[in-house]
């Protein structure tokens, strides 16, 4: 009983958030409003995952707001490569805004794969993109004020809280139907605004959830994110799916190998 009023609960928020878009579309594409989704690249609780598969890596406090590892710096090399060269081969013109998780992982990951477009155009930070709230320390944030200073290129204002009032006392772990508000959220942010070509750097869980259970997509959109892979998708609000060109599926979506597994077990 207790699922299903979750649920029901769950559903009556995102159709708020949604307003008049009442069903978002989300399909593999090169043109359109284009929204490049980024998984942060690998970071210190992931590593010490893959070398132990010990799911207690993500409770280790060492890895409070966990920062990348040299590898996880690798990843976005690579990804700052390719998204040049995918940029010459599907004409993706560059990126109008960035959106980026206030987390570190994720503010390092924009910062090196896509550091060229900052201060050419605004990058927002939004608690809406963060990963899983709860239990785990590598998904608490710091204060504000350390992300300021590290990355001033990054407007915060729209992060209420100087410190992770969200996170909780880490007893609790977020729903799938909290986090499934959240992306909706994410959507409506994204519909109101201007830009129509739009990279996104997040979470494995948040990106999961979004793709599974707020947007109609693609089965290929569904499956897990690797660590620094991008898809980029045009996202159509609300308009009728019979009169719909299927957009082609981009040939080169970055998928760099990674340990974890298919779906996330909270």
């Amino acid at each position: 009983m207790r699922r299903r009023s979750l649920l029901k609960t769950a559903q009556v928020q995102i159709n708020k958030q949604l307003g008049t878009y009442s069903q978002v579309v989300a399909r593999q594409a090169t043109s359109c409003k284009t929204v490049h989704f980024v998984r942060h690249a690998q970071a210190l609780h992931n590593e010490k995952f893959n070398k132990t598969k010990d799911r207690k890596a993500y409770q280790d406090p060492r890895f409070e707001d966990a920062e990348l590892t040299a590898l996880g710096k690798e990843q976005c090399a690579t990804a700052k490569a390719e998204w040049a060269s995918a940029r010459g081969r599907h004409g993706y013109g560059p990126p109008e805004l960035v959106v980026v998780s206030p987390l570190r992982r994720c503010l390092q990951t924009a910062t090196l794969a896509f550091g060229q477009y900052a201060g050419q155009v605004p990058w927002v930070a939004l608690e809406e993109v963060r990963e899983r709230n709860g239990h785990h320390p590598c998904d608490r944030r710091r204060p504000l004020a350390h992300a300021r200073k590290e990355f001033p290129h990054v407007d915060f204002s729209l992060v209420k809280d100087e410190e992770d009032v969200t996170w909780g006392d880490g007893r609790w772990r977020e729903s799938d139907e909290e986090m499934a508000v959240r992306s909706a959220a994410l959507l409506k942010f994204l519909a109101g605004r201007p830009e129509r070509n739009i990279i996104v750097v997040t979470h494995s869980a948040f990106l999961l959830c979004t793709f599974n259970k707020v947007v109609v997509c693609e089965p290929e959109l569904r499956r897990w994110f690797a660590n620094c892979e991008r898809r980029s998708v045009a996202l159509d609000f609300g308009a009728d799916p019979a009169t719909r060109q299927l957009c082609q599926p981009e040939a080169s979506t970055l998928t760099i190998a990674t340990d974890e597994p298919a779906a996330p077990k909270s």
